[in-house]
């Protein structure tokens, strides 16, 4: 990490003295009595910008992220959500669901390993914000996010052939099958 001049140091403190004021009183963190683990880590982090350790402000701002998350990595991210909500609704209300397996239309996620971004700005959208909560339903038991596998080629493969009934609602039974025959290339 970059230097940081005494006043933002002073600053970051004043900031990190706040939100350890904030925090919810209780037992954990590193055995105080009356601490918690959120207030602890406020504590350490204003220590650490009080008294000028450099080596800890990496530590300290080891949850965030250096480059932020594009809007067009983004959008695709809710296009993917859109398209298999779309999928399963569309499924939900067909009379015939000859030929289109229900395993199918799960949301798989994204791959921890190689998707991680998409796959926390997912987790973020699905649980934190609660928008597409419907897809952690039609995944039960599980709810994983994580796909274990690249996703995304699939995905974009999809989302090619759902480009074209996007305004479509609900699909019938072939356009579903045509949005899901892409994914795996046949």
């Amino acid at each position: 990490m970059e230097k940081i001049s005494v006043k933002d140091r002073l600053m970051l403190a004043n900031q990190f003295k706040i939100l350890e004021s904030l925090a919810p009183e209780g037992s954990g963190g590193n055995g105080r009595a009356g601490g918690s683990a959120e207030r602890d880590h406020y504590a350490m982090a204003r220590r650490v910008f009080e008294r000028g350790y450099e080596i800890e402000y990496d530590r300290v701002a080891e949850r965030i992220y250096t480059e932020p998350l594009d809007t067009e990595t983004c959008q695709e991210v809710r296009d993917i959500l859109g398209m298999y909500l779309r999928l399963q609704e569309s499924y939900a209300g067909l009379s015939d669901k000859t030929g289109v397996e229900p395993q199918s239309l799960k949301f798989l996620g994204f791959s921890g390993n190689d998707e991680g971004p998409q796959l926390d700005y997912t987790d973020f959208i699905i649980n934190d914000k609660g928008e597409f909560h419907q897809l952690l339903a039609f995944s039960a038991p599980t709810k994983e996010l994580d796909s274990h596998f690249p996703a995304l080629p699939r995905y974009r493969a999809m989302l090619s052939a759902w480009q074209p009934l996007r305004n479509k609602i609900p699909l019938d039974r072939a356009d579903i099958q045509r949005i899901l025959a892409v994914r795996s290339g046949g």
